[in-house]
């Protein structure tokens, strides 16, 4: 069963299969093509607009997957981040990487990870000021 899944535009999709695996889905034949089983702990993985897949290995490495020949590039070390475990890409290339230990989200620039400012939760009793 797929633990992570990444649409594509075309309506395929891609799967991280048993922590270690990245399959192609053909969603019309429900045909599975392995791309890889190299890798370690998946923890998330997302399809970037040039047609790359970025993947959370080990919950410490980001890494760029070529879906078409399975070769993978170290994109970051997040070194920065106590244990990632989600990744979001903007249709501009930006990279944004969550961390679960203290709940804050990254902007990953290379080795660069930048926090990011991130609205507040408001409970309905503090949402509004009360006049005093």
């Amino acid at each position: 069963d797929p633990q992570r899944l990444a649409p594509a535009p075309d309506g395929d999709v891609y799967a991280a299969q048993s922590g270690t695996c990245v399959f192609h889905i053909d969603v019309e034949s429900s045909a599975q093509t392995l791309i890889t089983r190299s890798l370690q702990s998946i923890s998330d993985i997302a399809l970037a607009p040039t047609g790359d897949l970025l993947v959370l290995e080990n919950n410490d490495h980001l890494l760029r997957l070529n879906p078409a020949t399975g070769a993978t590039t170290l994109e970051s070390s997040l070194s920065e981040l106590n244990s990632p475990n989600r990744i979001a890409i903007r249709s501009n290339l930006e990279v944004f990487v969550h961390d679960q230990g203290p709940g804050l989200t990254y902007l990953v620039a290379g080795e660069v990870q930048t926090p990011i400012p991130t609205a507040r939760t408001f409970s309905p009793s503090s949402a509004l000021p009360v006049p005093g």
